[in-house]
């Protein structure tokens, strides 16, 4: 049905009919000449026309993004598609069933791939984290000394959220507890109508192929709150579990309905939002296409600063936090190519602007420009000669032109260059473009490097266009005839992004199914809210309605707990206040599953309405904006 609400709004199917309709007595053509002469014809067809994306290759730059993925035949495939600003092509995807897939073989793949790019064209290569892909970017980064390896920014960011789930096992344990009360409701259908009597949401399960799925499963259990406490205390729950035959289903119950009533689970909750938010956000605003490598080190920043400014007034809110920052630290310098990424902070100018270093930043950090940050400047300085390769005068050259930059000379410092560079409507590439006339082998640079991509998202989506077509009913599907029609579907839908009617018009979005229930919105939404900048007004978790008080309720199966002020949602409206003014629970026991260091101090959050409070500076990085 999904396939075929983006088929039916296709201006491709509009094409087809109003060409047919032309036709009297058109004559569909044979099966086999379709599957065989007429795809291939539309293959070369289709190859033409990407001929006005690859010829900016050259200026733009591209990033070779690889991914694998195992089929409905137990096929084991890698990927390979050019991405950069413009979008992603898909090229091809060979059948690793065959082969070890070790780091010299996969580096041998992509190295097979960069020649047909064009070595030149190639900045990067992007692959997930394994340890075999961070072998072969290394074989790529030996072969070719002007392109870098870059892991998954996605992936990086979701593995700190392993990261904290092993450290903090109260944070294990309740994303245990909230994945088993939507298991339990969603898989017995009397539970599941009773809770939708109660509520006009969905709960939503973990997906193991979604990022940071355990956040929104999270989330949207705190929105429904009270419907699941309504929903635990009817009498149609209790008649229902009272008439359950099976003994296990019986502790499964009951033990849902102490979690739904106890506060300690839903405070839990809270914490653990509280928490991860700031790197749910990122994960969001990493997740896609388009050039945003310029913009990952200063929200890096930010996110941290965001989880500092949460975790105020939770006891131990230093201790905790120091653990956050190290593991986003340790991440970031193994595992992404930092000369890169600073190489596309250093060159991006709003950062350099009076009027944005005067914002308050989360976390109490002071905003310094790039060129202050002798961490950043020593990485992209790297950065640039690695680009450079061995041409010694045009290092020099890029480095004098740097200087003009940072110092604002020429053209740099004008009025219109300051003016335009925080303007949300004007690309970060575009200012390039008209303010960099005066130093054009750093403009040339520039543009190269800004329009890199950072994640593997457009490889892993590719794997949704395959299961549609190779599926259980079309299984017989050789590999090379699949390719073909992915192939073809993949870079249609590239091409009709490139136009205006995708955008505004008839076929607004065609490709992204608006019915697609997600924890915010509809996924055309979601899609606008990608391009949406962390520091904007608008977050990407949309504003929730806050529940109302929860009075305590007698529970017969355990003495009832005592009650807790009110509870309000997550304050989605700022990225640095806290979830709610309630004090954060006392101290509870590992056998709760909560806990037993995360206590109330007694004061609000960051002492919200009070005075006296302060904001908590780890002396490790007071004063200091450093990744290390």
């Amino acid at each position: 049905m999904e396939f075929h609400s983006m088929l039916l709004r296709s201006p491709y199917w509009d094409e087809m009919v109003s060409a047919i309709s032309q036709v009297p007595g058109y004559k569909a053509p044979s099966y086999e000449r379709a599957r065989t002469t007429l795809l291939d014809n539309e293959k070369d067809r289709v190859r033409k026309s990407l001929q006005v994306f690859s010829e900016k290759w050259e200026a733009h730059g591209v990033a070779v993004v690889s991914d694998g993925w195992t089929s409905l035949k137990n096929q084991s495939l890698i990927n390979i598609l050019p991405s950069n600003c413009l979008g992603s092509m898909f090229l091809y995807a060979h059948d690793f069933s065959a082969v070890e897939k070790s780091g010299k073989n996969i580096s041998d793949f992509l190295l097979t791939a960069i020649e047909g790019i064009g070595p030149s064209n190639v900045v990067q290569v992007i692959t997930d984290n394994a340890a075999n892909c961070k072998a072969a970017g290394q074989e790529v980064e030996q072969a070719y000394k002007h392109i870098f390896w870059s892991p998954c920014m996605v992936h990086t960011l979701n593995l700190i959220f392993k990261d904290l789930a092993r450290e903090f096992f109260w944070m294990k344990e309740t994303y245990t507890s909230g994945k088993d009360i939507v298991k339990y409701i969603t898989n017995h259908s009397q539970a599941l109508s009773i809770f939708r009597s109660h509520s006009k949401l969905e709960l939503l399960k973990v997906a193991k192929t979604r990022f940071a799925s355990h956040y929104i499963t999270l989330k949207r259990l705190l929105v429904v709150r009270e419907a699941l406490l309504q929903t635990v205390v009817s009498n149609a729950w209790r008649s229902w579990t009272d008439a359950l035959v099976d003994e296990e289903s019986g502790k499964l119950s009951a033990r849902v309905k102490i979690d739904v009533m106890s506060d300690a689970f839903w405070d839990s909750v809270r914490i653990v939002l509280s928490m991860t938010k700031p790197i749910y956000k990122m994960i969001k605003f990493t997740d896609q296409e388009g050039p945003l490598i310029g913009e990952v080190y200063e929200p890096m920043y930010n996110m941290l600063g965001e989880i500092n400014d949460n975790l105020q007034g939770t006891e131990n809110c230093e201790e905790i936090y120091q653990k956050v920052h190290q593991f986003v630290c340790t991440r970031w310098g193994k595992m992404m190519n930092v000369k890169l990424h600073s190489l596309a902070y250093a060159l991006t100018p709003k950062y350099y602007d009076s009027e944005y270093l005067k914002l308050p930043a989360p976390g109490g950090f002071k905003r310094v420009t790039q060129d202050q940050d002798n961490e950043v400047v020593d990485d992209a300085m790297k950065g640039m000669e690695k680009m450079a390769g061995g041409d010694l005068e045009l290092r020099d050259l890029l480095r004098e032109q740097f200087v003009r930059f940072v110092t604002k000379k020429g053209r740099f410092g004008s009025p219109l260059a300051s003016r335009e560079a925080r303007n949300p409507k004007m690309s970060i590439l575009e200012w390039w473009r008209f303010h960099g006339g005066d130093t054009p082998e750093l403009r040339t640079l520039a543009i190269k490097v800004l329009s890199q991509s950072i994640t593997t998202s457009s490889a892993e989506r590719a794997w949704s266009t395959y299961s549609y077509i190779l599926n259980v009913k079309r299984n017989r599907l050789n590999a090379a005839r699949a390719d073909t029609l992915v192939y073809i579907h993949s870079n249609l839908r590239l091409l009709s992004r490139l136009t205006g009617s995708y955008k505004d018009g008839p076929h607004r979005k065609w490709d992204i199914n608006p019915e697609i229930p997600l924890i915010d919105d509809s996924a055309v939404r979601m899609e606008d809210m990608r391009w949406e900048n962390l520091d904007d007004p608008l977050q990407l978790v949309t504003s929730d309605v806050p529940l109302p008080p929860l009075r305590p309720q007698p529970v017969a199966i355990r003495p009832p707990q005592p009650s807790l002020p009110s509870l309000t949602m997550l304050d989605t409206a700022t990225t640095s206040s806290s979830p709610c003014d309630a004090p954060l629970p006392a101290r509870f026991t590992r056998q709760q599953g909560i806990p037993d260091f995360v206590r109330g101090g007694g004061r609000g959050i960051r002492g919200r309405g009070r005075r006296g409070s302060s904001r908590v500076e780890p002396s490790h990085t007071k004063g200091k904006r450093k990744f290390t």
